[in-house]
């Protein structure tokens, strides 16, 4: 169930992540007009290329450098927590997706000073911010991460129960 944090399988799971992060938002650049929403289907997927200089929500837009430096810590906690740690597969492709998310956004805010979103849902009279797969990466990265640790309490639980009655 356990093994050492496989370092290849880690690497390309995040590389994929931001790979195509990183081409999918080429193609947005290239191929829609800056700020025009376009309808995929109506009233709940549109593409709309727009310039997000903050975080999550737009949260401490205008701070890059900061945004940047934070960002460079968390990488320097993850790999601290992870250097040694004996990984299940769902913690890996969870931590690979964080990564590779955090890396395709984090590349933006270097060479363009703010992170290109374009994937604009709206759903039941409710309109998403607009984000792209660079956060789809972080946000299905953490689900898998938070899924895991509920089910490795859950099992860990049912252990300590089956050997408390193996002493009796």
């Amino acid at each position: 169930m356990y093994k050492i944090m496989d370092k290849k399988k880690l690497s390309l799971i995040s590389f994929f992540t931001f790979f195509v992060d990183f081409i999918s938002k080429r193609l947005i650049v290239n191929n829609f007009i800056y700020n025009v929403r376009v309808t995929i289907i109506k009233r709940v997927l549109y593409i709309n290329y727009v310039k997000n200089k903050g975080v999550a929500f737009s949260f401490l837009s205008g701070n890059v450098l900061f945004i940047i430096i934070v960002t460079l810590f968390v990488f320097y906690i993850i790999y601290n927590y992870l250097k040694n740690r004996k990984l299940r597969e769902i913690e890996l492709w969870g931590y690979g997706l964080v990564i590779g998310g955090a890396l395709g956004n984090l590349f933006d805010r270097v060479i363009y000073g703010y992170v290109i979103d374009f994937i604009d849902i709206y759903i039941i009279n409710y309109d998403f911010p607009v984000f792209n797969v660079a956060d789809c990466g972080i946000v299905i990265g953490i689900l898998l991460i938070i899924i895991d640790s509920i089910m490795n309490e859950s099992s860990d639980k049912d252990d300590n129960k089956g050997r408390r009655k193996g002493k009796n």
